[in-house]
């Protein structure tokens, strides 16, 4: 989360800008990209045509959409679902990126189901040179201990 909470305070755009889905074997999850745009803000962002200027900044959640409550669900009591992790890449210029996360080792049960993520990542950039290019990624696996919540209660 330390991504996320670095582009808010430099009041950065982040943006939703497509689901799809993830699968591997006989799992499926939903993955919502976002885009930070630190140069152009939120008018770069066209939901159809990821940006293709630099930096470009993604970040991939994988979670099941069936268990995200509708605006009129959320009550008094509401169970955040917490997903199955995120995925973040960050491409400095066109041929070179970065990219860390962590995954859910309840959910991503392989070395190979986990580099499979982050493929899936890389596959969706917008330019064929990014996708080729030169992506060095380090993705965690963890099993949570404890948690805090909040449910309106």
């Amino acid at each position: 989360m330390y991504f996320l909470d670095f582009a808010l305070q430099l009041s950065l755009s982040l943006q939703m800008i497509e689901t799809m889905k993830f699968t591997y074997g006989t799992f499926s999850c939903d993955v919502a990209f976002y885009v930070i745009d630190e140069t152009f803000g939120r008018d770069a962002i066209d939901i159809d045509i990821l940006p293709t200027h630099n930096p470009l900044h993604l970040i991939a959640r994988f979670y099941d959409a069936s268990r995200v409550q509708k605006p009129e669900q959320i009550r008094d009591f509401t169970a955040v679902d917490r997903g199955y992790g995120t995925i973040t890449l960050n491409m400095i210029d066109k041929e070179i990126g970065l990219m860390s996360g962590y995954l859910d080792a309840n959910v991503f049960t392989t070395r190979e189901m986990m580099k499979a993520a982050g493929d899936f990542v890389k596959e969706h950039l917008p330019e064929w040179r990014q996708r080729e290019g030169f992506i060095p990624y380090h993705i965690c696996s963890f099993r949570y201990v404890d948690f805090v919540e909040y449910t309106g209660e």
